[in-house]
């Protein structure tokens, strides 16, 4: 059987013990003795009975259209990332997740999770590139046009709903769970699609953008569930979708672990309704947050019976009603006296900046807009004169500055659950695991912008973002004892970057891959964290 890359070996070549092919080029005739000089070139090897693998020089010697065609898949394959994926997919029920989908569809879902996490990009115009040079699940790279029509076309929002159940249920784990639940922004250029709208990004909130909501384990960081959501709606008023979702996971220990946006008297009672506890922190513009302060803001100030050690802060639980109404909460007041010293500071800073910027405005009548006036109000009296935008006094406000310095350091926490001041600190900073799968949702996966032009595309591709997400994120947790010995050397990107390295090469006798080179210590190590070896990458290659 001839193979794509092969050649038949030229009549009056001369084949050499060691197999390679020779082939004698005419240099310079001399007329005179009519006698040519030649010049012996190798144009390949010898792999079969008249058959050779060609070189550079065949194509210099020989006419262009002998070569051999041009090979729907690289010679060398990176397949390091392939077998890790491959391997965290097995071992983590990712594939039995996805089994709600047919095969094909599963194959070019995990390719494009993987395109995603290796090449740090959503952008699927260059997936037919990547495919060239990477293993795939898919039969070949399909081209941008396919995908999207695939997108659109191929997977359905039963299907997904029925996925994401499906992982969480199985990830969730056994007894008291605690999640972390908070949304994002995406932004994106397209018009049209129903999701996009102008929201309350922080960044530029004149940009359209859809919200994402993400429910993470926050024992491993592992995204368990995921919603989406038009880019207009706030944050407290998505929830309630998002507790449902989790209430039908049928699990009776959870605690969700959410930041002030989602403090609501909605939100709460949806909680309670689904049975399920939870851990807030309480908005600082919040009667309940003021009302702790003044009760027990001195207390934890002035008694080292409250300092908590390992975080060198001071806190106090006690019990009382969240909204005047349902059973009596746990609130947790934690003051942070450094924190509390910087937001003095700067408090004082603020006055005495907007004293100045009134001074000036006082002296050179300039009017105060109607913005400014509230800006100022917060600290300082303004009187203006007589049918005027002028001032004629400003006069601080002793008992609004001295009030806000007080409140300064504080924050305040409630639970549903009984736990100690420092069990529910500790818990409530460990919510930041949401924020990394958020970061690298955007950046390592390269999801903001969205790039999408469709409702359906756009669905589809947050999908398998989710499913990048949860393989990238598991990638992480099993790496984490590396990053304990060198942190900068075993991170994500490091890791991908590392493992790319390993190679398989085609035989050109066989038409197979093989991996010609022993891995390095450090891709030795990164297998060994998912319990794979040299010959399982070799069995993998071997199948492509």
């Amino acid at each position: 059987m001839k193979a794509k890359n092969t050649v038949a070996i030229p009549e009056k070549a001369l084949i050499y013990k060691n197999n390679y092919v020779y082939f004698n080029v005419v240099r310079n005739y001399d007329p005179e003795v009519q006698y040519a000089t030649y010049s012996r070139k190798c144009i390949g090897r010898k792999v079969a009975e008249r058959l050779m693998v060609p070189n550079k020089n065949y194509a210099f010697i020989f006419e262009k259209e002998q070569l051999p065609e041009a090979p729907e898949r690289s010679d060398v394959l990176s397949v390091g990332m392939y077998a890790v994926i491959q391997k965290v997919c097995a071992d983590f029920k990712v594939d039995e997740a996805l089994s709600v989908f047919d095969d094909a569809t599963i194959y070019l879902i995990k390719d494009l999770a993987s395109y995603m996490i290796v090449m740090s990009s959503a952008a699927f115009q260059h997936f037919e590139s990547y495919g060239f040079s990477h293993p795939l699940w898919s039969e070949r790279a399909y081209s941008d046009s396919y995908i999207t029509g695939w997108l659109k076309e191929n997977i359905r929002i039963t299907q997904v709903e029925e996925c994401v159940d499906l992982w969480a249920s199985m990830h969730i784990g056994k007894g008291r769970c605690l999640v972390c639940y908070d949304s994002t922004n995406i932004n994106s250029v397209a018009e049209g699609i129903s999701l996009v709208e102008k929201g309350h990004a922080k960044d530029d909130p004149t940009k359209p953008q859809i919200n994402i909501d993400y429910v993470v384990k926050q024992s491993d960081g592992i995204p368990l569930l995921y919603k989406s959501f038009p880019g207009s709606i706030v944050d407290i008023t998505e929830a309630s979708d998002m507790i449902q979702s989790i209430n039908k996971l049928g699990y009776t220990e959870i605690t969700a672990i959410c930041d002030r946006g989602y403090i609501s008297v909605e939100n709460v009672r949806a909680f309670d309704a689904a049975g399920i506890d939870f851990l807030l922190m309480v908005k600082s513009n919040l009667t309940c947050f003021k009302s702790m302060v003044r009760r027990y803001g001195l207390i934890i100030r002035m008694k080292s019976s409250h300092y908590l050690p390992d975080t060198d802060q001071y806190g106090i639980t006690v019990q009382d009603y969240l909204f005047d109404e349902g059973p009596k909460r746990y609130f947790h007041l934690i003051w942070d006296q450094k924190k509390g010293e910087n937001g003095r500071r700067s408090i004082m800073r603020t006055v005495a900046k907007y004293e100045s910027i009134l001074e000036k405005k006082k002296a050179e009548c300039t009017p105060v807009s109607e913005k400014q006036e509230k800006q100022f109000a917060a600290y300082f009296t303004l009187d203006f004169k007589e049918g005027t935008r002028c001032l004629a006094a400003y006069k601080r406000k002793p008992e609004a500055i001295d009030l806000a310095v007080n409140y300064e350091g504080f924050i305040l926490l409630v639970g549903s659950q009984r736990q100690t001041c420092a069990e529910a600190l500790d818990n409530y900073s460990k919510r930041d695991c949401v924020e990394k799968d958020f970061r690298a949702l955007k950046s390592e996966l390269g999801m903001d912008p969205i790039g999408t032009q469709l409702d359906e595309t756009t669905e589809s591709k947050i999908f398998i973002s989710f499913i990048a997400g949860i393989i990238r994120a598991l990638i992480l947790n099993e790496t984490r004892k590396l990053r304990i010995k060198d942190r900068k050397q075993y991170t994500v990107p490091a890791i991908i970057k590392e493992m790319e390295k390993v190679q398989a090469v085609r035989d050109y006798k066989t038409s197979k891959y093989e991996r010609r080179y022993r891995l390095t210590a450090k891709q030795k190590a990164v297998t060994n964290a998912f319990a794979l070896n040299e010959s399982d990458i070799d069995e993998m290659a071997s199948f492509l």
